[in-house]
């Protein structure tokens, strides 16, 4: 299971996500060739069927054609069936008809922003964009910035000779940021297509250069920030902050979506999506929809990164388009801020405790404390000490610990020499049965002490001292099984 997978195995496992609509889903995916070789459809995806122009309850395939036209004019082949067949059940569809939507490129935002973070500017060789947020890479944990392809490219196929990368605006003074590191790569459309290129996400990443301060957060966006990196669900609200329309509200319109796009000042257009990878975004009445320059911020909501955005209709009340998430780390090979966190304490036990550095031992124990913190420290647990550890670590607290193990060398060797011993354990059953030392709670507060230095009033010490108190000798299952009131489940503030 890759990295990716991990985050989103653990997620959804803590957070008990809707259920997706899935004969529709599977709808989508089986008839997707047919769809396009429809004339005037420009995509398709999950949503809420319309009438007379306003939503229903019901769930289909809703396609977006470029002009609607009567059935009569034409013949069988060409229309779009009411109702698709999957799995026998009968999904039905809804025929929309919109605009082409514009890649978002274009500047408006010109602020230098240091540390770089989140939704400042940043312009490439080719393009001109926003950059969606900190992330690492999988394999060297380095911190990269992630944004679209087109920002790094310009809609290219490959990426161009000068990789640099600076924030602001190099025309007024070229201050190098970083340089582009790799995209998911754009292909030629089959003969025949209404479209030039097509991918699955539109994304690409930076290296940030020595010397260059970053920080894990969005510009404007407070408590909502890439920790985790989720898939979105219909009717969710989702922030984003793009260098053009900044800090917007939008409502999920459509899941499991397939696109075509213009690039800006082309006849070129892009089919992003493939295998329904895209998402859509409505925004409120009277409000703007994604704009140009606003490409490659992010879609997120409390914690959880959902989307990237790509593409907008640019207009009031309209719609933006993402890419789902966790497929553009996966395709990327890029972690989040969580996942570079559980990493690191992993990589530095399996070098104290048992002498490893190999990447593939590290995967195999984070994955293994990624089972374990999604079956036994569950925030569904209420009333004991085992839920209120998963959800202090899926809330503030979870990433105050993950930055800290990514900035503060300090911070990462105390907590080793606090739990390294527990989390190399073999199995998930090991770390059930692991005995605490009389070093245990010791170590531990002296590590959260020094958490609470550079992350303050992230940890209430006495409540810890109070829940790990006497647990010398006791194994792991016995503690996390102890009950706790449910007011020391609250962190202090």
């Amino acid at each position: 299971m890759d990295s990716a997978k991990q985050e989103v195995f653990v997620m959804s496992e803590a957070r008990q996500e809707p259920e997706l609509p899935r004969a529709a889903l599977a709808a989508a995916r089986q008839y997707s060739e047919d769809l396009w070789r429809l004339p005037n459809v420009i995509g398709f995806g999950v949503g809420y069927k319309s009438v007379n122009g306003r939503p229903t309850n019901t769930i289909g395939v809703v396609v977006h054609v470029e002009r609607k036209q009567p059935p009569a004019s034409l013949s069988t082949m060409e229309r779009i069936p009411k109702e698709l067949t999957v799995y026998g059940e009968k999904v039905p569809t809804d025929v929309v008809e919109i605009k082409v939507p514009l890649l978002c490129q274009g500047p408006l935002d010109f602020a230098k922003y240091r540390p770089v973070r989140g939704g400042c500017m940043i312009e490439s060789a080719a393009g001109m964009g926003t950059a969606g947020g900190v992330f690492f890479d999988n394999a060297t944990h380095a911190p990269v910035m992630l944004t679209n392809n087109h920002v790094l490219t310009g809609g290219a196929i490959s990426v161009p000779a000068d990789r640099s990368i600076t924030q602001p605006w190099r025309v007024w003074s070229y201050d190098q940021i970083g340089d582009t590191l790799r995209v998911v790569p754009w292909n030629l459309a089959p003969l025949g297509a209404n479209y030039t290129f097509e991918c699955t996400v539109d994304a690409g990443i930076h290296n940030v250069l020595p010397g260059v301060n970053h920080q894990i957060s969005i510009i404007d966006i407070v408590g909502k920030q890439p920790f985790y990196a989720l898939p979105p669900t219909m009717g969710m609200r989702l922030q984003r902050r793009g260098i053009t329309t900044h800090l917007k509200t939008d409502t999920v319109e459509m899941i499991g979506v397939e696109h075509v796009a213009k690039l800006p000042g082309s006849n070129k257009r892009v089919r992003v999506g493939a295998g329904g990878t895209v998402f859509t975004l409505r925004a409120d009445p009277g409000q703007l929809s994604g704009q140009g320059g606003d490409s490659g911020s992010l879609a997120v909501d409390a914690g959880a990164g959902r989307g990237l955005v790509w593409a907008a209709t640019g207009t009031l009340g309209g719609l933006t388009w993402a890419c789902d998430l966790p497929t553009v780390i996966g395709a990327l090979g890029i972690i989040t801020a969580c996942g570079a966190g559980r990493q690191t304490m992993v990589s530095n036990a399996l070098l104290t405790v048992r002498g490893q550095t190999d990447r593939a031992a590290v995967e195999m124990h984070t994955l293994k404390f990624d089972r374990f913190r999604a079956r036994y420290l569950s925030p569904r647990g209420e009333g004991f000490l085992s839920g209120a550890l998963g959800a202090l670590l899926d809330d503030e607290f979870g990433k105050a610990i993950a930055s800290a193990l990514l900035t503060d060398d300090e911070f990462a060797g105390l907590l080793n020499r606090a739990i390294g011993p527990w989390v190399v354990q073999p199995t998930a059953f090991d770390m059930l049965e692991f005995k605490l030392s009389d070093r245990f709670l010791p170590d531990l507060r002296a590590a959260f002490a020094r958490l609470d230095q550079i992350e303050p009033d992230t940890v209430e010490l006495r409540w810890l001292e109070d829940v790990f108190a006497n647990s010398e000798g006791l194994s792991m299952r016995e503690v996390l099984d102890r009950r706790v009131p449910l007011p020391a489940m609250t962190l202090s503030s």
